[in-house]
């Protein structure tokens, strides 16, 4: 199978324009780039999301991770990934205003359409928001904590099952916890309480 080109020429941007990309909101939004569009660092994803309820084009594990928080936040009403800032010109005169090169294509030698990996729709104002890998946040963790091991071992559940309900239950909201806060399987679970029913009927995805 022949590979997609990924070049940008200035006939390539005005088709996509054309096209209606980052064009649009909610479910109707088309993303500037997707997955076929950009060699993507990390694994990509295409997520449908409960709040948009389309098939989001992710390309990188942290962009996906941030997707998930947005898509979990009750004020978040609508999210578009892959936006374009544009018109073109407006970037590239901002480059020279501050000092630097606009950004190219490394083949073509085409000034590219920059943009944000997220633009976000929070109560009423839109966010623009770029997030980028940290060594941090890339550690790998540990996958069954003791705890959750020795459920599963005591009730005799597959290993892993225990921690995957665990996880179900804050995504659902079931459980309240801090989302501020980084929640690592390794260490014992603190600080959540049961939701009432009436309000776990509030959370997204049904």
């Amino acid at each position: 199978m022949a590979k997609r080109k990924r070049q940008f020429t200035e006939a390539k941007i005005e088709r996509m324009i054309q096209e209606g990309r980052g064009q649009g909101s909610g479910k109707d939004y088309l993303p500037w780039l997707t997955i076929q569009d950009v060699p993507s660092e990390g694994r990509a994803t295409r997520g449908v999301g409960w709040t948009t309820g389309r098939r989001h084009q992710l390309l990188s594990d942290i962009e996906r991770d941030y997707f998930y928080l947005l898509d979990y936040c009750d004020d978040v009403t609508d999210i578009r990934e892959q936006f374009p800032l544009l018109p073109l010109e407006e970037t590239q005169m901002i480059a020279e205003k501050i000092g630097v090169e606009h950004p190219k294509d490394p083949k073509t030698g085409i000034p590219v359409v920059m943009t944000t990996d997220f633009l976000i729709t929070y109560r009423d104002k839109t966010l623009a928001r770029t997030v980028k890998p940290s060594a941090e946040l890339e550690n790998e963790r540990t996958i069954v904590s003791r705890a959750c091991l020795a459920c599963d071992e005591q009730l005799g559940l597959d290993a892993g099952t225990s921690l995957a309900l665990f996880r179900h239950f804050i995504a659902r909201k079931i459980w309240s916890v801090d989302m501020t806060e980084r929640i690592i399987p390794t260490l014992p679970a603190k600080d959540f309480s049961e939701k009432h029913s009436d309000i776990r009927l509030e959370a997204k995805g049904g």
